[in-house]
């Protein structure tokens, strides 16, 4: 099930995260999304704290995210977490993968 908007949102936001920060006229292109789309979810937001807007007019990602990502599961296993990266990694490559954590040097 998908929901646009939502879709779209993380969309933006994972191009900011790849570069840092951004001019709503950028994202827009890059996501190829009309500018009052963008500006209104950006907008969105940037009132909860998931983006701030810089001195220079751009976008970057804000400190909100930090409080969400501390609130994640601690005890969460990392072979979980790497389980849908590892699986997507070998259907893209054809190629087994493999995972090892070591212990006791």
């Amino acid at each position: 099930m998908s929901i646009q908007v939502i879709d779209r949102a993380f969309q933006l936001i994972g191009l900011i995260a790849g570069q840092r920060e951004a001019s709503v006229a950028d994202l827009s292109r890059q996501a190829k999304l009309p500018i009052s789309t963008a500006a209104r979810i950006i907008g969105s937001l940037t009132s909860h704290g998931v983006l701030e807007r810089t001195p220079g007019r751009r976008y970057r990602l804000g400190g909100r995210l930090i409080i969400l990502a501390s609130q994640v599961e601690p005890t969460r296993n990392l072979v979980e977490t790497a389980r849908s990266v590892m699986l997507e990694l070998s259907r893209e490559t054809g190629e087994d993968v493999g995972f090892a954590i070591l212990q006791d040097r």
